[in-house]
């Protein structure tokens, strides 16, 4: 079986086991894929990598996922120099030869300019294939309430904006930060970053707290359910004031877990 791949993170946290069933790890969007294994080799010697016209791949807070037969690179483009360029996405067949598919949605449009232009600048960007539905769900981060929620029948482009997602705030300062998106054993979750500005007292930087929480979605893979979410902490000392980010959703050997990483990287020995 397939997971969607994603950047390394520092830290793994096992959810409330009396919440969540035990699980199985299933591809992302639940299409069915061939056992059969790619072999890559990637150096850390490569400080750049380009498309297949000779550009050079510019991306921040990216992700790979595997959809349907082909590999999407997708991430925030700066190559403008702005704080928001776009969301642009890449495919490939092999992992190496990487082809560009342009922006995911018209990043000049006043509507979206103004969605941006909020706190998150629709960062962090996370695909779904809904196979149900055939539409593929794209969740972005920027200001509040909950999450931009973006449709399309295409991977890697043409999506509109349908939305926002609403997420379990712990506070009423508080505004959704760092957020994931995936299925496992066919039931979609969103792990997310609970910010409250208003707990000016934590004892490391950033002078706030957050949290990450867990929830269900709905069978359209657009919002919440009404389940309740689960907050995703553990049970030994190794979360500064219980602040965590970057969340990533998986599954092995029938537990469930989020990956995430410390609030204060800079701050040794107990940052991620």
């Amino acid at each position: 079986m397939r997971f969607a791949l994603s950047a390394l993170a520092a830290l793994a946290l096992c959810a409330n086991a009396s919440a969540l069933p035990r699980l199985h790890a299933r591809q992302n969007g639940g299409s069915a894929v061939s056992n059969s294994t790619l072999s890559v080799t990637l150096r850390n010697a490569y400080k750049f990598y380009f498309d297949t016209t000779g550009a050079a791949i510019q991306l921040e807070n990216d992700k790979v996922d595997y959809i349907n037969g082909q590999y999407i690179w997708y991430g925030d483009d700066y190559s403008c120099l702005n704080a928001y360029c776009g969301t642009r996405a890449y495919t490939s067949n092999d992992f190496k030869t990487w082809t560009s598919r342009g922006y995911m949605f018209d990043p000049s449009s006043s509507e979206i300019q103004s969605l941006c232009a909020m706190g998150g600048n629709c960062g962090r960007p996370h695909l779904l294939y809904n196979n149900q539905t055939s539409t593929y769900v794209l969740w972005v981060n920027s200001g509040k309430p909950g999450y931009p929620v973006f449709t399309s029948s295409s991977p890697t482009s043409n999506y509109s904006y349908i939305g926002r997602a609403s997420v379990y705030l712990s506070g009423p300062a508080s505004q959704g930060g760092d957020v994931s998106i995936a299925v496992v054993e066919g039931i979609p979750y969103v792990a997310y970053s609970s910010i409250d500005f208003t707990t000016v007292g934590s004892s490391i930087w950033p002078p706030f707290k957050q949290s990450i929480y867990l929830q269900k979605l709905n069978a359209n893979y657009t919002n919440t359910t009404s389940d309740a979410p689960v907050h995703v902490i553990t049970s030994s000392d190794d979360l500064v004031d219980n602040s965590a980010e970057s969340p990533e959703i998986f599954a092995t050997n029938d537990y469930f877990y989020v990956a995430g990483s410390n609030s204060a990287p800079q701050t040794p020995p107990r940052g991620s």
